[in-house]
C-alpha cells in the first residue's frame, strides 16, 4: 500500500512538472521579457512577437524588439543563441538600430559604485563569444549597411564590418587599438578613402584616445596626384597634414588642433593650392563647440583667408563662417522648403505667362476688330 502511494505521488509530481514546463513554454512571450527587464535600464523593455523555438542546439527567436519608451531602439530578425566549444554563439539575419531613439534612454546613474566605469572593467565582463549579424542597419544611415562579425574575449576583441560603402577591421587588446582597414566611399571622391594605423584609448570608455597615428590614401577628381592624409596626436593636441604621395614638399594642408571636453579648436592652420592659374595659399582657424553633444548641437565658428599674387599686385580674400550648425534635419527641411517654393514659383510663372498670353491675344483681337471697323467706315465714306 505504501509503495502504491509513493508511485502515485511520483507520477503526480512528474505530471505537475510537465504541466509547469508546458505552461512556461506557452507563456514565454509574457514572462521572458519581464524577467529580462530586471537587468535592463529603467524605461526600456524587450518585446517578443512570437515564442522562441529550439533548433539544432540553439534557441531561435523569430523577432525581438528592444524599446526605449514607445520608440523601437533595436529590432532583430531570426535571432539565434547557442553554446558550443566553451563559447557563446549569437547571430541574427537582420539587426536594425534607430539612432533617433537614443534620446529616449534614461540618463546613466553616476552614483552606482558597482557599475563598470573603465574600459578594463567593461572588458572583464565580456564572455567568450562569437557574434554574426548578416545585415546591420543604422537609421538614418542606411547606405552604410553591412555584415558585422565580432570575436569577444576578455583579453582581446576583434571586429570585422563589410558593407558596400564602408569596410572596417580592427583589433583591441587592452587599451591598444590596431586599425587594420577602414575603407569608405564618399560622394565627392572618385576613389574610396583607405585608413590604417594604431590608437591608445583612454582608460575610460567615453574619453578621447590618449595618443595615436593614422594614415590614409585617397584621390580627388580635381587633383592630378594621389593624396596621403596623416593624423598624429598626443594627449589633447595633434596635427592633421595632407601631402601628395609622390612629393615631400610643403604640405597641402596643415592643421594643428587642440581638443577639450567643451570644444575642438584649429589654430594657425595653413593650406595651399598649386594647380590654379596662379598659386593660392592661406590660413584656417576653426572652432567646434559642444562637440560631445553630437553634430546637430555642435556650434561652428571659423575664418579662412586666401592670398593671391600676380602682375597686378597682391590680394587677400577673407571668408568668415558661423556661428552656426551643420544640422542634417535642418538641411532636409530647408531642401523641402525650397522645393515647395520652387513649385509655387513655377505655378505662378505659369499663371503669369498664361495671363500675358491671354492679354496679348485679347489685345491682338481688339486691334484686328478695330482695323476692320475702320476699313468699313472708310469704304462707306468713299462710297458716299
Amino acid at each position: 500500500m505504501a509503495m502504491r502511494r509513493r508511485v502515485f505521488f511520483a507520477l503526480a509530481s512528474l505530471l505537475a512538472l510537465v504541466l509547469l514546463v508546458l505552461t512556461l513554454l506557452l507563456s514565454v512571450t509574457y514572462w521572458l521579457p519581464r524577467l529580462a527587464g530586471v537587468w535592463l535600464p529603467e524605461g526600456t523593455r524587450i518585446a517578443l512577437d512570437t515564442a522562441p523555438r529550439w533548433r539544432q542546439g540553439t534557441i531561435h527567436f523569430p523577432a525581438v524588439r528592444y524599446l526605449a519608451g514607445d520608440c523601437t531602439l533595436a529590432s532583430a530578425d531570426d535571432l539565434t543563441l547557442g553554446y558550443r566549444q566553451a563559447r557563446w554563439q549569437a547571430g541574427a539575419r537582420r539587426l536594425a538600430l534607430d539612432s533617433a531613439c537614443l534620446s529616449q534612454l534614461p540618463a546613466s546613474d553616476s552614483g552606482d559604485a558597482s557599475a563598470p566605469r573603465t574600459l578594463a572593467q567593461w572588458q572583464a565582463l565580456l564572455p567568450s563569444a562569437d557574434v554574426v549579424v548578416q545585415q546591420l542597419i543604422v537609421n538614418p544611415y542606411q547606405s552604410w549597411a553591412g555584415a558585422l562579425r565580432l570575436t569577444l574575449d576578455r583579453a582581446a576583441q576583434r571586429i570585422d564590418y563589410q558593407g558596400d560603402n564602408v569596410q572596417f577591421r580592427a583589433d583591441l587588446q587592452g587599451q591598444h587599438l590596431t586599425l587594420r582597414q577602414l575603407t569608405a566611399q564618399a560622394p565627392m571622391l572618385s576613389q574610396p578613402v583607405s585608413l590604417h594605423g594604431s590608437l591608445t584609448l583612454a582608460p575610460f570608455a567615453d574619453g578621447v584616445p590618449e595618443r595615436g597615428q593614422l594614415t590614409g590614401d585617397f584621390t580627388l577628381t580635381q587633383v592630378p596626384h594621389p593624396l596621403r592624409l596623416a593624423l598624429d596626436w598626443q594627449q589633447n593636441q595633434g596635427k592633421l597634414t595632407l601631402h601628395q604621395t609622390d612629393e615631400q614638399t610643403t604640405p597641402l594642408v596643415e592643421l594643428p588642433w587642440q581638443v577639450t571636453p567643451q570644444q575642438i579648436a584649429i589654430t594657425a592652420g595653413r593650406w595651399r593650392w598649386p594647380w590654379a592659374s596662379q598659386p593660392l595659399a592661406g590660413g584656417v582657424a576653426l572652432t567646434l563647440s559642444h562637440w560631445q553633444q553630437g553634430l546637430e548641437a555642435t556650434e561652428i565658428v571659423g575664418r579662412m583667408n586666401m592670398l593671391t599674387q600676380g602682375r597686378g599686385g597682391k590680394g587677400n580674400v577673407v571668408l568668415t563662417l558661423g556661428p552656426g550648425h551643420l544640422s542634417y534635419r535642418q538641411r532636409v527641411a530647408a531642401a523641402s522648403y525650397r522645393r515647395k517654393q520652387t513649385g509655387r514659383a513655377a505655378i505662378l510663372c505659369g499663371l503669369t505667362g498664361h495671363a500675358k498670353w491671354f492679354a496679348a491675344r485679347s489685345s491682338a483681337a481688339y486691334r484686328t476688330r478695330r482695323a476692320i471697323a475702320d476699313a468699313r467706315a472708310a469704304a462707306l465714306h468713299a462710297g458716299s
